[in-house]
């Protein structure tokens, strides 16, 4: 299991909304696209995160920490506006996302402008590089995936690690040999409980461990590794569909 993908920086963002409140409802002509928002950012406690489309800002996640992510669970659906356009016009349909620390509220990142296909499910990760704070975007793909099992994919955000492995007690299940910045697709595992570890590729040393997880058929875990305070740290997200999908 060592497939790998490459994590797109992002230079431009969207307008998220709930699925089931829609602020913009005199927009005009829309489309949407679904995102999952995982902070993986360690340089400040917590964030708040605002996107802004067809002239209207709003809110959508406030006291975001370190390793949690937005939604809980599954997607936000995004209103994106189809005549928006980045600072270059080469880039039309999406909307704007900024971050700012939730205590201060200083930037973290400015207005940035997100272009995506409709209908597309990507997760955004809020991470840090060389010390400076970037969005990156990641495709979320379930076309292959088994709707009936458990699926896991692993990412690794944390800028002072080489290459890592998510691995488990059995040596089989394992996701093996990821660069910063790079991600799995998504690996059918056994439904059970389990426990996770995230090894050095070239140390061994186990950087974290994440205890007591089930596995249920049918969902979808993003789980990566990020950094608090200096240290390595693992977590998790589901990334649930609508139960018609």
């Amino acid at each position: 299991m060592n497939i790998v993908r490459s994590l797109f920086l992002i230079s431009a963002l969207a307008i998220v909304v709930s699925c089931n409140d829609d602020p913009f409802d005199d927009a005009g002509s829309q489309e949407r696209i679904f995102i999952h928002v995982i902070n993986a950012y360690a340089n400040t406690d917590a964030v708040d995160i605002s996107i802004t489309a067809f002239n209207s800002e709003q809110k959508i996640a406030s006291d975001l920490s370190v390793g949690s992510s937005w939604p809980q669970s599954g997607y936000a659906s995004l209103l994106t506006d189809p005549n928006a356009t980045d600072t270059s016009a080469t880039n039309t349909g999406g909307l704007l996302i900024a971050v700012d620390e939730h205590v201060s509220g200083a930037s973290v990142i400015s207005p940035e402008f997100l272009a995506m296909r409709p209908n597309t499910r990507s997760t955004l990760v809020l991470l840090d590089s060389a010390g400076l704070p970037i969005l990156v975007k990641a495709f979320d793909s379930f076309s292959e995936i088994s709707k009936d099992d458990p699926n896991v994919r692993f990412m690794n955000l944390n800028t002072d690690t080489r290459s890592v492995s998510l691995i488990t007690d059995t040596p089989s299940l394992r996701i093996n040999s990821l660069n910063f910045l790079n991600y799995s697709r998504f690996f059918q595992f056994p439904e059970q409980e389990y426990t996770f570890y995230v090894e050095d590729d070239f140390t061994g040393e186990i950087l974290d461990s994440i205890q007591n997880v089930i596995l249920e058929p049918g969902k979808r875990y993003n789980f990566f590794l990020t950094q608090k305070e200096g240290s390595p740290l693992a977590g998790y997200a589901v990334l649930n569909l609508d139960e018609n999908e």
